[in-house]
């Protein structure tokens, strides 16, 4: 399996006599769904980031700035939080819509 999965991430074909067809639709759709993921999974830990980073400002701004301050830092770690669960949403909806591979009972792919 982490043949496979390696594979998959570098874009090359596996070895051991596991060799994808690389040119059938299965694998493209894998490949493609590797892809989605990895670009959902760093959609998922920038905007956690950036929320961290406002909920500091935020909380900074409660210690140190007037009323103005803080409903600036507010809005801003609210926006941050809104994004960071809409970039939740977005990877866990892709996550449910992933295709599986269709396998037999020696574990190799249909295109195999």
């Amino acid at each position: 399996m982490t043949m496979e999965v390696d594979s998959l991430l570098s874009g090359k074909p596996m070895r051991s006599g596991l060799d994808p067809c690389t040119n059938c639709a299965e694998w493209q759709v894998m490949r493609c769904q590797v892809d989605s993921l990895r670009d959902a999974l760093a959609k998922v830990l920038d905007t956690r980031e950036k929320e961290a980073a406002a909920t500091l400002s935020y909380q900074v701004a409660l210690d140190n700035y007037g009323p103005e301050g803080r409903a600036r830092e507010a809005s801003n770690q609210m926006r941050a939080m809104q994004a960071a669960s809409t970039a939740e949403r977005e990877a866990r909806l892709l996550l449910a819509t992933l295709k599986t591979p269709n396998t037999s009972s020696e574990g190799k792919t249909s295109c195999q």
